[in-house]
This record gives structure tokens, C-alpha cells and sequence, in this order.
């Protein structure tokens, strides 16, 4: 079989030459006409990226400048505050997801950069996380890990 393109005036003989042609022809136009338009409208269906492999990110939603702990060393039982401060401090919209204790891994989300709890029974070191994020598309929350020790109360 031997495939070439062909003129138009050659199309022409063809479909005055056999029916069955004209029909071949047609069936093939309608289903590139179907292939053109579903690969033209498949960004608008399943969105811009739809093409991308990987959607691309900007880095950190923001900086976080350091964490103060209050008071450090804590006292085993008693209250214990965790400040976060970042970059963006003044935008609303970001809120802070708190891991006292990455042991235990319970999460604490606040819509504030303060954090306050009960210090740990059990005396020690500890280490802690905190997120903090304002779910901004394509960008990654900010995460940064602080450690502090929980004493005895002195006498």
C-alpha cells in the first residue's frame, strides 16, 4: 500500500471515481476532525496544567525568623508557651499547626503564632515542630523544629 498526500483535484477524481471512497474519506475526516478537538479542549476540561508532569513550585510560603519558648527550661506540669515568628507576621491568614512533642506527634492547629500548653510529667529533653502555612497555591508551609527541657519545680 502506498500512502502520499494528495491535491485536492486528485481527492476530487477519487470521490467522483467511488462511492465507497467518498464514504472512506469521510469516516477518516469526522475522526481527525474528533482528535483535533479533543486534544485542543483537553487544557480547558482538565485545566492549564493538564499537560505539565509536575506542577511547579515557588519554595516557603514564608520565613520563619526563630521560636521562643516560655519559660525554658519548662516546668514538668505546668504551663508552657511557644512563640513562632516569621517573616509575614502581620498577614491573617496564616495559621500555625504545633507539635510540642514529635514522640507523641499530636498536632495543634492556631490561628495565632501562640502555642499554649502543659509541660510534659516526664522530665527531659524534648523536640517540637511547627508549620506554618496560609495554603497558598504551589507554595510549601514553612517548618522549622525547636527543642526545650522540662525540669522539676524547685523547692
Amino acid at each position: 500500500m502506498e500512502l502520499r498526500l494528495q491535491t485536492s483535484l486528485e481527492i476530487n477524481f477519487i470521490l467522483k471515481k467511488g462511492g465507497h471512497m467518498k464514504t472512506i474519506y469521510i469516516i477518516w475526516l469526522f475522526i481527525l476532525l474528533f482528535i483535533a478537538v479533543i486534544t485542543v479542549s483537553c487544557g480547558n476540561i482538565f485545566g492549564d496544567n493538564f499537560w505539565d508532569d509536575e506542577e511547579e513550585w515557588y519554595g516557603s510560603e514564608t520565613e520563619i525568623l526563630r521560636i521562643e519558648i516560655e519559660p525554658n527550661p519548662a516546668i514538668a506540669g505546668e504551663s508552657v508557651t511557644f512563640i513562632c515568628f516569621i517573616k509575614d507576621s502581620l498577614d491573617p491568614k496564616f495559621y500555625y499547626l504545633w507539635i510540642a512533642d514529635i514522640e507523641s506527634d499530636i498536632q495543634i492547629r492556631t490561628e495565632t503564632n501562640v502555642y499554649k500548653t502543659e509541660a510534659p510529667s516526664i522530665l527531659g529533653n524534648y523536640e517540637g515542630n511547627v508549620y506554618v502555612s496560609n495554603d497558598k497555591p504551589n507554595y510549601s508551609a514553612a517548618s522549622e523544629n525547636f527543642l526545650y527541657t522540662v525540669i522539676q519545680k524547685p523547692n
